[in-house]
């Protein structure tokens, strides 16, 4: 009985999802390369034994090459969405061009992505594209810009909604002259203020991200901060994903 309760508890079931899914794996090799890159970090910079940097290190490096082969071909998902977002005429223009400017950073960032992992396997020479991978943190920039401004936007028109809909809350009188609210309007204020929290959530991530990023083709700080920002924006998006929100990233 013990056992049959372990098995079939729906916490396993959606664990077992969450594992199957190659979103879900990525999510925690991602949690692993920038974990493993702080903690490097830390042991060099607080004197620690160098072979246990280099360890740990070697767990990073294998963490990243993997998650170059989970990530292959995925520029596709995001030229496809990038065209039907463009061709979708009714949504907001701002929400819209973020949308399409996030999509084709990500495509390109990828794709040059997966060149390196090329370059790693042995496949491409190593001489060919010497800077592929400062070029794709520059479009992994470019796509978190699209991406934050894209955020910005959508917390901005949901903050106008509930604005608009505090101001239509009218105060009825029913037959025994008591007051009433409308339900639904409260419930349109409550999911637009849940929508601008989580909007606000994925916001973080992708500053954290954009500061990951530009380190990659400006900044260059050989420092534990890049680990820092990574696992923090990696657990937003391990959270994004068990609660079924698909990252397209």
């Amino acid at each position: 009985m013990v056992l049959d309760t372990v098995v079939y508890h729906p916490t396993l079931d959606k664990v077992i999802q969450y594992l199957d899914s190659s979103a879900g794996r990525d999510k925690l090799l991602r949690l692993l390369q920038y974990l493993t890159k702080f903690v490097s970090f830390y042991l060099i910079k607080n004197g620690h034994s160098i072979v246990t940097a280099q360890t740990v290190r070697r767990i990073e490096a294998i963490a990243t090459l993997n998650r170059k082969a989970l990530r292959f071909l995925k520029p596709l998902n995001h030229l496809k969405s990038a065209s039907a977002t463009f061709d979708n005429k009714l949504t907001d223009k701002v929400t819209r061009y973020s949308q399409v400017l996030r999509d084709l950073g990500y495509a390109v960032y990828l794709a040059l992505d997966s060149v390196s992992w090329f370059k790693q396997l042995g496949i491409s020479s190593t001489k060919r594209l010497p800077q592929v991978q400062k070029l794709a943190s520059l479009f992994w920039f470019v796509a978190v810009v699209g991406g934050a401004v894209n955020d910005l936007r959508k917390i901005r028109l949901s903050q106008q909604k509930v604005a608009s809909l505090r101001q239509e809350l009218v105060v009825t009188s029913d037959k025994e002259g008591e007051q009433t609210v409308s339900k639904e309007t409260i419930n349109l204020i409550e999911s637009e203020s849940k929508l601008i929290g989580s909007t606000t959530i994925t916001l973080i991530r992708d500053l954290l991200d954009g500061y990951i990023a530009l380190n990659g083709f400006a900044l260059q700080n050989k420092d534990e901060k890049v680990g820092l920002a990574g696992v923090i924006s990696s657990l937003i998006g391990i959270r994004d994903v068990w609660q079924g929100k698909y990252i397209n990233e």
